[in-house]
């Protein structure tokens, strides 16, 4: 048997053994699809997926460059309103992205961080902003700004509890 891949990829079928485990899994690469996107072969459960897949960039009518617009409009403290104003979408466009955003925390938050290269304050300021632009949120993305809130140190009131020492 050949060696376990190096794809940072995991296998996106609910049903599999290994859904979004890194431990054990034998991912391999199948192609592109028409989009240009590279696709992936799950070998325990046989499942073709994208990279995107269950991803805050998967299924979207916005294109990645747009999403990443508004990520970075938020990260400047704009509300719903202005972002729809200056982008040209729709304030319920706007409002159920910061939806997708809340859902999937945990990944835009490393987003925010490693590929956008956003400050710690920025992200601090960015996830404060979906907080507060958004009067409700589901009970899964609520679980999901949990956990990210209570990482950067933000309470409730979207007060930051630790400042963190500017040393520039």
């Amino acid at each position: 048997m050949r060696p376990k891949s190096k794809i940072p990829v995991v296998c996106q079928n609910p049903t599999c053994n290994y859904y979004c485990k890194k431990e054990g899994k034998h991912i391999i690469k199948r192609g592109k699809n028409r989009a240009n996107h590279q696709q992936y072969l799950c070998l325990h459960c046989g499942r073709l997926f994208l990279e995107t897949t269950n991803g805050f960039f998967f299924n979207r009518h916005l294109s990645e460059k747009e999403i990443i617009e508004i990520m970075e409009l938020l990260s400047k403290n704009n509300g719903i309103r202005s972002i729809s104003r200056i982008t040209g979408h729709d304030r319920g466009v706007v409002s159920d992205l910061l939806v997708i955003f809340a859902l999937n925390a945990c990944s835009v938050d490393a987003f925010l961080f490693n590929r956008l290269k956003k400050s710690r304050a920025d992200i601090v300021v960015f996830w404060t902003t979906v907080l507060t632009s958004r009067k409700e949120f589901s009970v899964e993305a609520r679980l999901g700004l949990k956990k990210i809130l209570e990482k950067h140190e933000i309470n409730a009131n979207c007060s930051v509890q630790v400042i963190e020492s500017s040393n520039l």
